[in-house]
């Protein structure tokens, strides 16, 4: 799958899960730290990127309605463990998910559970 890792996102993320065989990037390595959401966004939907982040102005359905978008994986309290084991979870998790199952849609990755919300048909 590809992937594009939001600045707030840990960068221990990205070896991760390019040792899964994923290609990823993460916007700080393309210099467009600060960038707006609407950027990002725009870079994902050019590049057919699923965008893993903890910004939950990416969870708000009126502003990224699922079915306009590759994907968005949405990273939730993720902060009562180590950086490093907090990455090692997320790839693994991720790429545990069927890649139909992410497309277009808002998966909420939790560490206890995942929801996935479709686009209306």
């Amino acid at each position: 799958m590809r992937f594009l890792l939001d600045e707030a996102c840990a960068h221990a993320i990205l070896p991760e899960l390019r040792s899964l065989g994923h290609e990823v990037d993460h916007i700080a390595d393309r210099q467009l730290r600060g960038s707006p959401d609407e950027l990002v966004i725009a870079l994902c939907k050019r590049e057919s990127r699923i965008l893993i982040t903890p910004d939950l102005d990416f969870s708000d359905e009126r502003v990224y309605p699922p079915g306009t978008h590759p994907g968005i994986i949405l990273l939730r309290v993720w902060h009562q463990i180590s950086p490093e084991v907090m990455a090692h979870e997320v790839a693994q998790r991720v790429s545990g998910l069927d890649e139909a199952k992410i497309a277009g849609n808002i998966v909420v990755l939790e560490p206890d559970s995942i929801r996935i919300r479709k686009a209306q048909a």
